[in-house]
């Protein structure tokens, strides 16, 4: 899917002193993570816009849903949760609870929820991070060198 802006290529000449103008979006570097949400999204849009593909900005806002509701195998919680700390709302919240569940927590109470989730999920994420590293580094081997070894 491209988006063609006919503005651009007059902002283009504008700018014409540097050749290379769309070298200027590319120097940036990360660590990867956007291009991976960016494939997982595009794959989602793909099955959710199925043989209809110039409906697809319509069903941006299920995708973004979907994506933030989404479990992280790393994390175990979804990235909303991680924000917010509860996960979304979705249709099925909208059934009537009895009275006592209702009760809300206090602002410290709630902050505290807040705290709690965000120190397990960066006590998840260190711990995938740990099994990773074991995994990477079970065929490596260190080798130490002596004075005068690479002569």
């Amino acid at each position: 899917m491209t988006v063609q802006v006919t503005e651009f290529d007059h902002i283009k000449t504008e700018y014409s002193s540097c050749p290379d103008f769309g070298i200027i979006f590319h120097e940036v570097s990360n660590d990867g993570q956007t291009e991976v949400v960016n494939h997982s999204l595009g794959d989602l849009l793909c099955c959710l816009v199925g043989d209809k593909p110039g409906n697809w900005d319509f069903l941006l806002h299920v995708a973004k849903f979907a994506y933030n509701n989404s479990v992280n195998r790393s994390t175990g919680k979804s990235p909303f949760e991680v924000v917010h700390g509860y996960s979304p709302r979705s249709p099925v919240d909208l059934v009537a609870l009895p009275v006592a569940a209702r009760a809300l927590d206090s602002a410290t109470s709630f902050a505290e929820h807040i705290r709690q989730r965000h120190d397990y999920v960066r006590r998840q994420i260190s711990l995938h991070i740990d099994v990773y590293k074991l995994v990477a580094n079970a065929h490596r081997c260190q080798q130490e060198f002596q004075e005068g070894d690479l002569s």
